[in-house]
C-alpha cells in the first residue's frame, strides 16, 4: 500500500502532524502538490489534512477536491486548529472525500499553534500530541488501513455546514519587502500579483498566512493597530489547553 498525502500548510504545522502520522504508519509515501489531481485505487490510501479557518475548511479547498478521485480507496480525514474549535470542518473534509469515491476509515482533530496569533497554543504540536498521533497510526494499522475497514466513530458538526466568514485582518507589506515574489508563489490562492508582490487584493486573501511564513526579510505582516489588541482578547479567550480528538 501507498500513502498519498493532501494538505496545506501555511505555517508547517499541518505538514507536521502529517509527516508524525506517516512516520507511524511506515509505508511508502507520495505527497501531491496544491491542485494536482489525482486517481486513486485500493492500493493507495488517501491522508487528507487541512487547516481550519473560522470552523471550516479553506475556501479554496473543494476546487482541489474536485480534481481528487477514490476508487474503493482508504482514506484519513484530518483538520488542525489553532485551540478555539474546528465545528464542522471535519465533517466537511468527510463528507468530502465520501462523495469523491473515498473510505473515510479514520479523522483527527489536532491541535497546533495558531497560525495568525501564534501566543495561543505556542508550540503545538508538542510530546503529547506527537504521541498521541503515533498510537493512532499504530490504531489504524492494528484496525486495517483499507476500504473494507470503514471508520464507525461519528463526526461532530452540522449540516449545512456553517456560513464561511471572512477575517478582517489581512496582512500588509511594510518597506523592507524585497520584492521577491515567494509571497505570490506560496499564496493559495493568487491575493498577490508576482509583478506587485508589495500589494495584497484583500478580497481574494484568505488570512491563511502562508506569505507572512515564507517572506525571507520579515516584510509582511497584519495592521498592527488591530492585530495587537485583538490578539489580547483572544489569548484571553483560548488560554485552555484543548485536546486532540480521534475517530476511528
Amino acid at each position: 500500500m501507498r500513502l498519498v498525502t493532501m494538505k496545506f500548510s501555511a505555517s508547517q504545522t499541518t505538514a507536521r502532524v502529517v509527516d508524525q502520522l506517516c512516520a507511524g504508519l511506515r509505508l511508502p509515501r507520495k505527497d501531491l502538490n496544491l491542485n494536482e489531481g489525482v486517481s486513486l485505487g485500493p492500493q493507495d490510501c488517501l491522508i487528507a489534512a487541512f487547516p481550519v479557518f473560522s470552523g471550516r475548511l479553506p475556501a479554496f479547498f473543494q476546487a482541489w477536491m474536485n480534481q481528487i478521485q477514490g476508487r474503493n480507496t482508504p482514506a484519513v480525514a484530518i483538520v488542525v486548529y489553532g485551540n478555539r474549535a474546528y465545528e464542522d470542518a471535519l465533517l466537511e473534509l468527510s463528507d468530502a472525500l465520501s462523495a469523491a469515491g473515498f473510505t473515510v476509515v479514520g479523522a483527527a482533530a489536532v491541535v497546533a499553534q495558531h497560525s495568525i496569533f501564534p501566543t495561543v497554543a505556542n508550540g503545538r504540536p508538542d510530546a503529547a500530541d506527537f504521541a498521541g498521533i503515533a498510537h493512532f497510526a499504530r490504531a489504524l494499522l492494528e484496525k486495517g488501513l483499507d476500504a473494507a475497514h470503514p471508520m464507525i466513530s461519528s463526526i461532530p458538526g452540522q449540516r449545512p455546514y456553517r456560513k464561511i466568514t471572512a477575517l478582517p485582518l489581512k496582512p500588509q507589506t511594510n518597506s523592507r519587502c524585497l520584492r521577491c515574489g515567494r509571497c505570490a508563489v506560496v499564496c493559495p490562492v493568487q491575493a498577490i500579483d508576482p509583478a506587485q508582490p508589495h500589494i495584497t487584493d484583500k478580497a481574494r486573501c484568505v488570512s491563511c498566512t502562508a506569505c507572512i511564513h515564507v517572506c525571507p526579510a520579515g516584510a509582511r505582516q497584519f495592521p498592527p493597530a488591530l492585530y495587537y489588541p485583538a490578539q489580547l482578547v483572544f489569548r484571553q479567550k483560548m488560554k485552555q489547553r484543548r485536546q486532540p480528538e480521534w475517530f476511528l
